[in-house]
């Protein structure tokens, strides 16, 4: 018969689990390419009067970059929440490295958002998909804070410009 004394070792209990997309995609059309190729060429036509030829590669670069990451389909992948803390990304994350949680929606989508202490990652977000959000908080508020920040000043300038030049109509 173990001592009361000795550590008890309890095993992973997975409470919950679901299959998600890694990331989000945003809702396309051809204006968002087209107002990004308008934008970058009247900035492009600066900068080649300016001579930073680097400038305008790096910048067509980054165009480039964003036209495969928003018409690339994302990798679906499992979630699982336990007793132990949160799997994600075949990754562990412990409820001891987490601060708080939130659940937000973005593009019509549910998604469960972790504060975390570290540098990396600052923040976790996770896609609900098929997996109801009253589920997902009830075994949430067993283990962390519901609590959602202020917006920063950041965020308020960022949803400023995005409610002023809409990318997506």
């Amino acid at each position: 018969m173990p001592d009361k004394s000795d550590p008890q070792i309890q095993q992973e209990k997975i409470l919950i689990s679901w299959q998600a997309p890694v990331r989000l995609v945003a809702p396309g059309n051809k204006q968002i390419y087209t107002t990004a190729i308008v934008i970058l060429s009247l900035v492009g036509i600066i900068l080649a009067i300016a001579g930073e030829w680097m400038l305008i590669a790096t910048l067509a670069a980054l165009l480039f970059a964003y036209y495969l990451w928003s018409t690339a389909t994302p990798e679906m992948t499992s979630y699982s929440i336990s007793n132990w803390g949160i799997r994600a990304h075949e990754r562990l994350y412990r409820w001891q490295e987490m601060d708080r949680w939130w659940l937000d929606s973005k593009w019509g989508k549910d998604l469960l958002v972790i504060d975390t202490p570290f540098s990396f990652p600052p923040r976790l977000h996770l896609i609900l998909g098929a997996t109801k959000t009253k589920d997902v908080s009830d075994i949430m508020a067993k283990y962390l804070i519901m609590e959602k920040p202020l917006p920063t000043t950041l965020d308020k300038t960022s949803s400023w410009l995005s409610a002023k030049f809409p990318l997506h109509i």
